[in-house]
């Protein structure tokens, strides 16, 4: 889950809960980080995560994220339903 503030004053995906056993949890994100592009598409103005993701159920995306440390790193994550999430926030 991302933080709304972020998102709506400076257009960031910083990270602001990642749910335990989850495909983002799995793949090393933390609290804090930034979600910089996806499949190679460069999030900022004008562009929706949402609307990248749409139609993408089960599949494998190539995600940027920029760590605490400044570093950037790729990570692989699975689209998940609603669904599912909701499953794994209740477990």
């Amino acid at each position: 889950r991302f933080d709304r503030r972020a998102l709506e004053t400076s257009n960031r995906y910083r990270v602001a809960e990642v749910i335990a056993h989850g495909p983002a949890a799995i793949a090393g994100v933390v609290v804090g980080d930034v979600f910089t592009a996806v499949d190679g598409v460069r999030l900022g103005p004008g562009i929706v995560l949402d609307s990248l993701l749409l139609g993408t159920l089960g599949r494998k995306h190539t995600v940027s994220v920029l760590k605490a440390d400044s570093t950037t790193r790729s990570l692989l994550l699975r689209s998940v339903a609603l669904g599912a999430e909701k499953g794994l926030v209740y477990r």
